[in-house]
């Protein structure tokens, strides 16, 4: 849910509130770089991934992070990236999108985890796989369980990434 900046209202995302947020984003100095705060309830759900970007980038030039439902989202991303940024070879040397996946905890890489994020090693797009483990549900109730499967989750993705594509841009959480 989301309070309307105007009315006060709480009431479901729209594309315009994230278009929004992204001209504000534009203005920011201290700002590097825009992600949707929140998912549009107001477009064909099997194609938000790519309203989102174009949301995002017809108000706002600084690279974006960005998620993706399936393979198919996520290759149409990069040639949204690709075409807007001078083509695949320029989108390698200057990534102007990032993407955040993740696996499955405990210990589960889904194939549509695994598609994405070879994906994007292909084509050099810098990617988070980031742990989604809720401690004494998915992982250990222990602090040190919780961490230590968060890491093995996070280095299992970095070395499919890295054996892709070998200095593919990767950030570990």
């Amino acid at each position: 849910m989301f309070t309307a900046p105007y009315t006060g209202e709480l009431r479901a995302t729209v594309l315009n509130d994230l278009s929004n947020a992204a001209k504000i984003a534009r203005q920011a100095e201290n700002i590097d770089f825009v992600m949707p705060f929140g998912l549009a309830s107001d477009v064909d759900q099997e194609l938000a991934d790519l309203f989102r970007l174009k949301a995002i980038r017809a108000y706002c030039d600084k690279p974006n992070w960005v998620t993706a439902t399936n393979y198919g989202n996520m290759k149409a991303l990069i040639d949204i990236a690709a075409v807007s940024t001078g083509g695949y070879e320029h989108l390698k040397d200057h990534p102007t999108i990032g993407v955040y996946t993740e696996p499955v905890s405990p210990l589960v890489n889904s194939k549509e985890a695994l598609q994405k994020l070879l994906l994007c090693a292909e084509y050099g797009i810098p990617v988070t796989y980031a742990s989604g483990i809720m401690a004494g549900a998915t992982g250990s109730a222990a602090l040190v369980g919780t961490i230590a499967l968060g890491n093995a989750e996070g280095l299992a993705g970095l070395v499919m990434y890295q054996l892709k594509r070998r200095s593919a841009p990767f950030i570990a959480n």
